[in-house]
């Protein structure tokens, strides 16, 4: 049963709020509730599948030859431009002017971390593998435990 204002709470309140308008009942409950779910567990997995893209990349590269690298590579700054430009955010890059200087640290770094991949590679061969899986899923399970990402 609804609480009906009194005449002296309506004088005293310009408003009378009902708090059950606020309970989520039903199918909206289990509605929220897998919600809820996929949000604890999106934020990691694109997480991991950003870093593991130029991984796949690479070893597709390795696995199944040039074609499917370059191939690869140019779909996706194909989808990456396509997306860029369907969304409107194409406008914010006209007038990129980026340092040189910073594009070569960079340039440098990412060389590095490549060079350090095949090193790994060639070294420890097969081992590789399951030791980026093993780093790819406990990044996955470390984000999903650490739900602060917001």
């Amino acid at each position: 049963m609804k609480d009906v204002p009194k005449e002296s709470d309506e004088k005293k309140k310009l408003w009378a709020v009902d708090a059950s308008i606020f309970t989520v009942k039903g199918r909206a409950k289990l509605l929220a509730r897998m919600m809820s779910i996929l949000e604890s567990i999106a934020r990691p997995l694109i997480l991991s599948l950003l870093l593991g893209y130029p991984l796949v990349l690479v070893l597709s590269g390795l696995l199944f030859g040039w074609i499917v690298f370059w191939g690869s590579l140019l779909g996706s700054v194909a989808v990456i431009g396509l997306l860029l430009k369907g969304l409107g955010y194409a406008k914010n890059f006209e007038n990129w002017n980026p340092s040189l200087s910073r594009q070569l640290v960079t340039l440098t770094i990412g060389f590095l971390a490549v060079a350090g991949f095949y090193v790994g590679l060639f070294n420890y061969r097969a081992l590789m593998l399951p030791l980026l899986f093993a780093v790819f899923v406990s990044v996955l399970i470390l984000g999903i435990l650490y739900r602060g990402w917001k």
